[in-house]
């Protein structure tokens, strides 16, 4: 509220019966009219309606004229109203500064939290709690199945690799027979030409190479072997790992459509949005609560402010309810003063503006009736359906 906004109410809505004894006024001697503020002519509704609209605004700034000086001398009652009533009033006044500012924090907090958020905590307040215990043990176990989804895509992965290594190694050992066979005719075929070259028998080192080749080739089909085991083992752990993956991944869906109607139900992406939302509710509620409870000690805090300034003829106890700084602060009250002194003179210059013009509009008249004395009945006419009477 305004400094002066408080006095727009007391202006009146209907417009009083106005006797300026105009008649005498207009038979008094002839003032020029500012010919700059009727441009329309020289017209008996004109000057009657600029007359009009003078004299109310006049009557207007008048009664706000007192209404700020009746402001003006309460601040001088306050300021000198006894000690132990200044007491009581201040502390009354530090009580209604607190309430205002722990609604005013109210107001801010409940931004946090929009009215749609607020509705539907309030809607399911009651099931939320076990509601947020629920989740800690569903998000927890969707992140166990979802771990294990990982581990087994990976175990499943790795067997495809092995099978791929498993494979390579038995390529190579087909490689190596290969070339242990064309090593071995190489090497017969060399004995043979040394033997037949030197006429020696070639059987013992021929059966040693042979015994070397076969040792050889038993080594590498043992390896090959083992080799084709280790695959079809491979192939086996696949296929149970695929087998669990499949029924991870059902549990993992499951889990998943529960969570996500909760989700949906209650508007969120996680537990921890729905733990935020829950601790931003409930203390919005406990601070609704202090609201409504605040909302009823300041009417009694109201009260008690009327009471005491009632107590030193205070003319308007109420209008302080919203002013408690400048009954704490005196610097605060000398500013208030100031702006009621800048006020009133505020008034007075709009005033004496309009009077300027209500005479001018006499001073018309004046001319008027000198020229058509018949006049004076529709001016009397005219300003009598504005309850103005001359």
């Amino acid at each position: 509220m305004g400094l002066f906004d408080i006095f727009s109410s007391k202006k009146k809505k209907k417009k009083p019966d106005i006797d300026y004894n105009l008649e005498s006024e207009i038979k008094a001697p002839t003032v020029r009219l500012d010919k700059a503020a009727y441009t329309a002519g020289d017209d008996v509704v004109e000057v009657c309606e600029h007359l009009i609209d003078a004299t109310y605004q006049i009557e207007d700034m008048r009664i706000e004229y007192d209404s700020v000086s009746d402001y003006y001398e309460d601040t001088q009652k306050i300021e000198q109203m006894p000690e132990m009533l200044r007491k009581e009033l201040n502390d009354v006044a530090m009580k209604i500064e607190f309430l205002e500012k722990n609604q005013e924090e109210f107001k801010q907090l409940k931004t946090k939290l929009s009215d749609d958020k607020y509705r539907l905590m309030s809607k399911y307040e009651d099931e939320i709690p076990d509601v947020l215990r629920k989740l800690v043990d569903m998000e927890a176990r969707l992140a166990a199945i979802n771990r294990d989804m990982q581990y087994l895509e990976g175990e499943k992965n790795s067997q495809d690799i092995y099978v791929e290594d498993a494979e390579d190694r038995q390529y190579q050992l087909r490689t190596i027979s290969i070339t242990v066979v064309i090593l071995a005719l190489i090497s017969g075929g060399v004995l043979a030409w040394f033997s037949y070259m030197y006429v020696f028998s070639p059987s013992i080192p021929l059966m040693l190479l042979l015994f070397a080749v076969t040792l050889v080739f038993v080594a590498i089909f043992m390896k090959y072997r083992a080799e084709e085991y280790e695959i079809k083992l491979a192939h086996v752990k696949k296929a149970k790992a695929i087998t669990l993956l499949n029924k991870v991944k059902l549990k993992y869906v499951n889990a998943a459509s529960t969570l996500d109607y909760i989700y949906a139900k209650y508007d969120i992406r996680s537990l921890r949005e729905l733990e935020h939302l829950w601790e931003q509710y409930v203390e919005l509620r406990e601070e609704s609560r202090r609201f409504r409870q605040s909302i009823g000690d300041m009417k009694v805090y109201f009260d008690d402010m009327e009471r005491i300034l009632k107590e030193i003829n205070v003319k308007d106890p109420f209008i302080w309810t919203s002013q408690t700084r400048a009954l704490l602060d005196e610097r605060e009250m000398v500013e208030v003063k100031h702006n009621l002194n800048k006020r009133r003179g505020s008034i007075r210059a709009i005033m004496e503006k309009h009077e300027n013009i209500r005479n001018e509009c006499i001073a018309k008249m004046k001319e008027l009736v000198k020229k058509d004395p018949g006049v004076m009945d529709s001016i009397k006419e005219i300003l009598a359906d504005y309850r103005i009477t001359i």
